[in-house]
């Protein structure tokens, strides 16, 4: 009868549920289960498996323009994965191992000290770095190299056979100045979009601006007037400062007078009329910075005043017409002529064709191939030796442009280009200011845009790299798990601790029940 079952179902249940009420009452007996659970469980000695994990790691930090914007995000991902003991290797546009098993506190000072480079990247080199050292690999970078054509993920393909992880920047980075080339008369600023749909840039220096349309991914053109001294243009800003200014430095050059003892030929006036920094006076003169010797010298105190002036840190160029090597400058050298072609290897390169030509064997730097040109030392002046006739090379372009670099070489001016490089360029100086306020001396390469003080010069820095300001991140995917090295972790320590925690909680119940 269905009456009936409902009353039997009703207490089959009614026991059951009274069974789990005692069971529940008794919580002595349920901590003892446990407890022998847990005692069996350490018996078999339970482990479990997890990716293979090192108390050493290496760590390769890009600092360089692309990924500066979002260095401080980067910086504290690195600290929060360091280890017991960490390598770190920053990469700007070269690598270097800031420090060895360096403990995690040591590692968070040393990631405090690193600065933002305006440089391009090589993140092949400390990739190659990182490879020699043992620990896991931890990269903060986007792996786009940019200083040479190498492949980052071929190195870690082929070179680094262990766990590694890739942290990402992230920039976005809209526009920005690729090349910087300043002229006497003009500056060229070449502004390149990197956008996927076109854009109106305003282009901006001092007072005055210009906007540009760009199609997308497209770069031109923008002329400015050099006005001596410092320059800047400027772009809006956006995800990335060090290519929203273009630094440039356009110097002012006095007067070089050059004291021409014979007779200037046509070629070598139309050269000097070219230069609008240099004159040039017939016969000897006080004023004069630099001598062209180009015959002989009949008044002696002539010779002495232009021997004593070249002496004291004057310069001098002794052309074939005259003897002044000797009767000059009392030097013995084999001065002889020979017949053959010319290298011209500095200031400029080129060619001369197979003729007579003067040759110096004198101690000194050689200018040519054989040494037709050469410069040599004098007191605290300089003598250039030049064994070129004037029809010989006169005709060429290339003749102006090489006495204008040897008379801003001969009387220590810099020239434009010189004082306006890229990013990561080495100069040499006794003391140099940097855009922040920094001082250095000796070999110092300029990582920051902007512009570098000495004593005597003023350079301008900029980044003019159209790869690290186009934003690419890399697509590298590591090992998956089943390729990663696994090792099993024991978990039997922790089952005996929840042994003793679940005996001793046994005990303090009975006993507050006072049964014990």
């Amino acid at each position: 009868m269905p009456s009936i079952r409902f009353f039997e179902e009703k207490d089959e249940q009614s026991a059951l549920r009274n069974a789990y009420r005692r069971l529940l009452s008794n919580i002595p007996l349920i901590l003892q289960i446990l407890a022998v659970i847990g005692f069996a469980a350490a018996l078999a000695n339970p482990y479990i498996t997890r990716a293979e994990t090192s108390e050493t790691k290496v760590m390769v930090l890009d600092t360089s323009a692309s990924t500066s914007p979002d260095l401080e995000n980067m910086k504290e991902k690195l600290e929060k994965r360091a280890s017991r003991e960490n390598t770190l290797i920053t990469v700007g546009n070269e690598a270097k191992v800031v420090a060895e098993d360096a403990s995690k506190s040591r590692l968070s000072r040393l990631l405090d000290n690193v600065k933002a480079l305006d440089t391009e990247t090589d993140i092949a080199s400390g990739l190659q770095v990182a490879s020699s050292l043992n620990g896991e690999l931890v990269i903060a970078s986007d792996l786009d190299q940019t200083s040479d054509n190498r492949d980052p993920v071929n190195i870690l393909n082929e070179q680094i056979q262990r766990p590694v992880e890739v942290v990402k920047p992230d920039v976005e980075n809209r526009w920005g100045i690729t090349s910087v080339k300043p002229g006497e008369n003009a500056t060229e600023i070449e502004v390149t979009n990197f956008q996927q749909e076109p854009v109106s840039i305003k282009v901006s220096r001092d007072d005055t601006s210009k906007t540009i349309d760009l199609r997308d991914r497209e770069s031109n053109i923008v002329r400015f007037e050099s006005n001596t001294g410092r320059n800047t243009v400027t772009l809006p800003e956006d995800g990335m400062q060090s290519d929203n200014t273009a630094y440039f430095y356009i110097p002012e050059y006095e007067t070089t007078e050059i004291g021409y003892i014979g007779e200037p030929n046509k070629y070598f006036r139309e050269a000097v009329s070219l230069m609008k920094d240099v004159s040039v006076s017939e016969g000897y003169s006080e004023d004069a910075e630099v001598y062209f010797v180009d015959a002989e010298i009949e008044d002696r105190s002539t010779v002495e005043d232009v021997r004593s002036q070249v002496r004291q840190g004057g310069a001098a160029v002794v052309k074939p017409g005259s003897d002044a090597l000797k009767d000059v400058f009392e030097l013995d050298a084999d001065v002889k002529n020979i017949n053959t072609s010319v290298s011209i290897n500095r200031p400029i390169r080129t060619s001369l064709g197979r003729d007579v030509y003067k040759s110096w064997n004198v101690s000194g730097t050689s200018l040519s191939n054989p040494p037709i040109i050469k410069r040599t030392e004098y007191g605290e002046g300089e003598i250039l030796l030049y064994g070129i006739k004037s029809d010989q090379f006169g005709e060429s372009f290339l003749y102006p442009v090489f006495w204008k670099k040897i008379l801003q070489s001969l009387v220590e001016r810099p020239s434009i280009s010189s004082l306006n490089v890229e990013t990561g360029s080495k100069v040499q100086s006794r003391e140099l200011t940097s855009p922040d306020g920094n001082k250095y001396a000796g070999s110092i390469r300029l990582n920051k845009t902007g512009f570098y003080e000495s004593e005597s010069k003023t350079y301008a820095s900029n980044l003019e790299s159209v790869d690290e300001s186009r934003i690419d991140t890399v697509n590298y995917t590591s090992g998956s798990p089943e390729s990663l090295k696994t090792e099993k972790t024991s978990i039997r320590a922790y089952v005996i601790i929840a042994v003793i925690f679940l005996m001793l909680s046994d005990l303090l119940y009975i006993r507050s029940r006072g049964e014990f």
